[in-house]
Parts: C-alpha cells; sequence; structure tokens
C-alpha cells in the first residue's frame, strides 16, 4: 500500500461521506420529486401518465447507469464517478426546474437518474474496502441512511420553499435542491478515497481472487436473480412513494406542509433501519435479512 494512503481512522469520515452521498444522490434527487410533482404538474398542466412517465424516466436512466456503473467506478475509481454522477443529478435537477414543456423535464429527469446511479451505486460499495467483512450489513445500512435523511429534510424544506416563491415555487426548488446535490458533489471529491491504506479483516480472500471477471459478472445467475429481487422490490415501493403526497393533497384534501410532515414522518420512522437491519444481516446472513424485510414491506 502507498505510504501516504489513509489509515483505520480514516474510514469514519469515509463512510459519514458515503452518507451524505446517498442523501443527495436518491433524498434529494428522486425522493424530493414526491413533494415537488403536485405544484409541477399542476404548473406544467401534465397528465397524470405524463407524471408518472417522468418518474419511469428517471428510473430507466437509474436501471441504465446501474448496470455499468461498478464497472466504470472499478476501472476510474469510485471517487471520481461519484462525484462526476453528483454533478450530473444536479444539472438534472437544474434542467427540470428550467423547463416549460413536458419534454425537457423527461430529459431532466432521465439525467438525474443516470446521475444518481452513478453517485449512489459506488457509495454503497466502496465502504466495503474499508470495513471488515464481518460490519459490512451494518456500515452499508448506515450508508443507505442518507436517504431517509432525505425524506426528513425534503419533506418540511420542499412545501416551504413552494409556499414562499408561489408559483414559480416548485422550480426554486428545484434549483435550492440542485445547490445541495453540487455541494456535496465538491465535499465527496474533497473526503473520498479509492482505497483505504490498510487491509481490513474478511478482506484478503476477496483480494487473492484477482481482478473481477466483468463478463462472468454479467452473466451469472446469481446476479440477474439478485437484480430480479430488486427489481420487484424498487417495481413495489417506487409507485406508493412516487405519488405519496400528490394523493394526499390532490384526494385527501390535505396542505402541502401536511403532506410534507407525513413525509419526514415517513423518512424518520427509516432512519434507525438500515443500520438496523445491517446489523442483523451481518449476524444471521444476507438472504434471510432481506428474505423478512421483503416480507414486512
Amino acid at each position: 500500500m502507498p505510504g501516504n494512503a489513509p489509515g483505520p481512522r480514516y474510514r469514519w469520515p469515509i463512510l459519514g461521506m458515503a452518507l451524505l452521498v446517498v442523501f443527495g444522490a436518491l433524498g434529494l434527487a428522486r425522493f424530493s420529486y414526491t413533494s415537488i410533482l403536485p405544484s409541477m404538474q399542476e404548473g406544467l398542466g401534465l397528465s397524470n401518465t405524463q407524471a408518472g412517465a417522468l418518474a419511469t424516466a428517471n428510473l430507466a436512466g437509474y436501471l441504465l447507469m446501474g448496470l455499468v456503473g461498478g464497472a466504470l467506478a472499478a476501472r476510474l475509481g469510485p471517487r471520481r464517478i461519484i462525484t462526476a454522477g453528483l454533478v450530473l443529478a444536479a444539472a438534472g435537477m437544474l434542467l427540470t426546474g428550467f423547463s416549460h414543456t413536458y419534454t425537457p423535464a423527461l430529459v431532466g429527469r432521465l439525467l438525474t437518474g443516470l446521475g444518481s446511479a452513478m453517485a449512489n451505486i459506488p457509495a454503497h460499495t466502496m465502504v466495503a474496502f474499508w470495513f471488515s467483512r464481518a460490519r459490512r450489513g451494518i456500515v452499508t445500512g448506515t450508508a443507505s441512511s442518507g436517504a431517509s435523511v432525505g425524506l426528513i429534510v425534503v419533506g418540511p424544506l420542499v412545501p416551504w420553499i413552494i409556499t414562499g416563491f408561489g408559483d414559480s415555487g416548485w422550480r426554486m426548488a428545484w434549483y435550492v435542491l440542485a445547490g445541495m446535490t453540487l455541494v456535496i458533489a465538491l465535499a465527496a471529491y474533497a473526503v473520498l478515497r479509492d482505497r483505504p491504506g490498510y487491509q481490513p479483516e474478511g478482506m484478503e480472500s476477496a483480494a487473492s481472487h484477482g481482478h473481477v471477471s466483468w463478463r462472468k459478472l454479467y452473466f451469472s445467475g446469481s446476479v440477474w436473480h439478485l437484480g430480479a429481487v430488486y427489481f420487484c422490490f424498487g417495481f413495489a415501493y417506487m409507485i406508493y412513494l412516487t405519488f405519496f403526497n400528490k394523493r394526499l393533497i390532490a384526494d385527501l384534501g390535505y396542505t402541502e406542509q401536511a403532506a410534507g410532515t407525513l413525509f419526514m414522518i415517513l423518512g424518520g420512522a427509516s432512519l434507525p433501519c438500515g443500520v438496523l437491519w445491517g446489523w442483523i444481516a451481518d449476524i444471521i446472513g444476507r438472504k434471510r435479512a432481506m428474505t423478512i424485510i421483503l416480507v414486512l414491506q
């Protein structure tokens, strides 16, 4: 290892930064659409089908980049890919805010999805290089808590911005969230390091296998099986989450602030779950933990 590579203590800044990256890539770039949608749909005159298509474009971008994001991070380093992903996500959010018709908004959400995957996927995987194999579940679960922090922040922040800026409030919300994401991108480039200067316990066996065969990985039945499980998971929760605030405001008569409060409560309830289920997965195994979680969902 290089003599100036970070030591074991630096794993904690890495973990904290990974949480912030997930906060930006998912909490701000993806989940904020739920809170902004009612005002944005009214402002652009979108149908429910078009509003759903914007969410689909975001998820399509995420899926496309998800297929190659890991390989890019392995080749170019997660620090560069994460930073570039957050910048791309911020650009997509700005384009969404600048949009006056459906098509530019669709492109903006597609770019945001591409950037979200570029940042989120390497952020989850890189922490595994800094901690022992026995703690992998709890550290990746901690990083994933950034999405819950996003719900907590976006819930009250977006209605406050929309109320303060009137008809252009939804645009200003995108601008503010894009600015926050860009700040996180700069912080990620300053803080993150691709590899530690030490060998975490349990990583020796992985290192002994040498370079990853990406061809074998992409044609692995186990990988596609796991991908199918996560597809079903995402298909279920994203439909629910995308129209969460829309349902409350348009159908049930909630105010923007009341819907945002429920969104914040949703984030608060999920905040400890990443750490909790990561810890459980370290004890009983990933397969059993995932089975229990999906049954509960």
